[in-house]
């Protein structure tokens, strides 16, 4: 991975798209766009071999949308990352096979935990990196753009819940893994 963002880094340089001091940003920021496609990728191809494609395009887009603003934990490593990630679509999709198994939800249960996760996110969001503080005004402008989005994806799960009952659900589950982050790196900052 380091290669192709060290190769893409070299390139912005030779072509003067950036200033030769820029370097390291560009080559650290290459890095973490290649792994992030990779993540996804696979993530996509996991989908398609357990036939859970939408539930896990509903993963990737509630899980990368909301954390982009909120924060919560994060990993050491980018291989503890990596596991971690996949170990919260594979909960997303086992949670919803015995869903549909069981069919164990109810709107009344659904929406405290709505309320509960929008609770999480109103006192505790965002939760900022230990190595990348947050200047006061992007700690204000994440909040807000966390529970703008929050809010927005509740009231789709809610709102799908009759029709698209799998969708809401599998909405449901990212939101409390969302809000369980978020828990554990307020906890980690500690």
């Amino acid at each position: 991975m380091s290669g192709l963002s060290k190769m893409i880094a070299d390139f912005f340089v030779r072509e003067n798209v950036i200033e030769h001091e820029e370097y390291e940003i560009y080559k650290y920021g290459s890095d973490i766009l290649i792994e992030n496609i990779g993540t996804t990728i696979f993530l996509i191809c996991l989908g398609f071999i357990f036939n859970k494609e939408i539930s896990t395009l509903i993963f990737i887009a509630v899980f990368a949308g909301i954390r982009r603003y909120s924060g919560g934990y994060h990993a050491k490593t980018k291989l503890k990352c990596y596991i971690l990630t996949i170990t919260n679509w594979a909960v997303v999709i086992v949670l919803q096979r015995l869903q549909q198994k069981f069919g164990f939800t109810r709107f009344g249960i659904e929406l405290i935990i709505c309320c509960m996760v929008f609770m999480v996110m109103f006192f505790f969001a965002p939760v900022e990196n230990p190595g990348k503080p947050l200047f006061e005004r992007v700690r204000i402008v994440n909040k807000r753009k966390t529970l703008i989005i929050i809010l927005m994806v509740i009231i789709i799960s809610l709102s799908i819940r009759i029709k698209l009952p799998d969708a809401s659900f599998a909405i449901l589950v990212v939101l409390i893994e969302v809000a369980l982050l978020i828990i554990w790196g307020k906890e980690d900052v500690r």
